[in-house]
């Protein structure tokens, strides 16, 4: 493993991101009712507190309200953990890229292949912890449903209810990584045409909240609202139509990263042209 990789898999920011993430998503057992439970017995309740506590959390402990509970925060930050755990690039434009331009045939592909990767290891980064906490969580919750909507109707009818833990994480793979990607892309996009880690943090949510909006302002039919992927398993839109979101975000994130190695490789040729003048 040579340098520049360990860069890549061990440093701050995606040692952070991955620790926030988790902290994040297994707040649905912190910032939910599952502890609100504990404090909101009254007079007035017919049952024992012994009995009323295992009778909310025997409700509680349902797959539903775990995903629901999970994502209630998620959502307002996900492009930005995703964002955050990208900022590496940014270090190597300005020193690898720098120091060892004349060791590669092409500095274009080399930094392609640099942005490539660190958007597909930022997916892992943000949705692995979820995957993990899914498996984990899965021997102590139970479906509440026999189907759900969305993403799960892609499965026959009592799939969900038969295999839970198995559905979440399909939708994980096939939905959350993309999209943590395609935020990923727009990153270090940003990271490759401006520098600046402010922007690379901000340009991306900012892009989320505004295609989110619009989407809601046309009831859906800009077919921008990302946010239904994360909700993916209670949400009013149809698989192919998840799809069809997730496609038009890859192929918007992907046209700004070609802008971005457009602005960067002119940025090269006016730094030879520069160079060669004063020769």
């Amino acid at each position: 493993m040579n340098i520049l990789l360990k860069s890549r898999l061990k440093n701050k920011y995606t040692i952070i991101s991955s620790i926030v993430t988790f902290i994040v998503t297994f707040s649905w057992l912190f910032g939910s009712e599952l502890i609100q439970v504990l404090f909101s017995y009254g007079d007035d309740v017919a049952l024992s507190y012994k009995d009323y506590v295992y009778f909310m959390w025997d409700q509680l402990l349902c797959w539903e309200f775990f995903m629901d509970s999970m994502t209630r925060y998620l959502i307002f930050v996900f492009p930005i953990l995703v964002s955050f755990s990208t900022l590496n690039i940014i270090t190597e434009l300005e020193s690898y890229h720098v120091l060892a331009a004349v060791r590669y045939k092409s500095r274009k592909q080399s930094i392609i292949r640099g942005a490539l990767w660190q958007s597909f290891f930022s997916s892992l980064v943000v949705c692995l912890p979820i995957m993990f906490l899914e498996i984990i969580v899965d021997y102590l919750l139970y479906p509440g449903l026999e189907n759900l909507a969305g993403f799960a109707e892609l499965f026959p009818s009592g799939f969900y209810h038969q295999h839970p833990m198995f559905l979440m994480v399909v939708m994980v793979l096939i939905l959350y990584i993309p999209l943590a990607f395609s935020y990923g892309l727009i990153s270090v996009s940003v990271g490759i045409m401006s520098r600046n880690s402010k922007l690379v943090l901000i340009v991306p949510e900012v892009l989320y909240i505004c295609g989110n909006a619009l989407a809601m302002l046309t009831k859906g039919k800009t077919m921008t609202d990302t946010l239904d992927l994360l909700t993916a398993f209670n949400t009013g839109r149809k698989p192919g139509e998840l799809f069809m979101i997730l496609g038009m975000q890859l192929f918007f994130s992907s046209i700004i990263f070609s802008l971005a190695m457009y602005m960067e490789s002119h940025r090269k040729i006016i730094g030879d042209t520069n160079e060669n003048k004063g020769r």
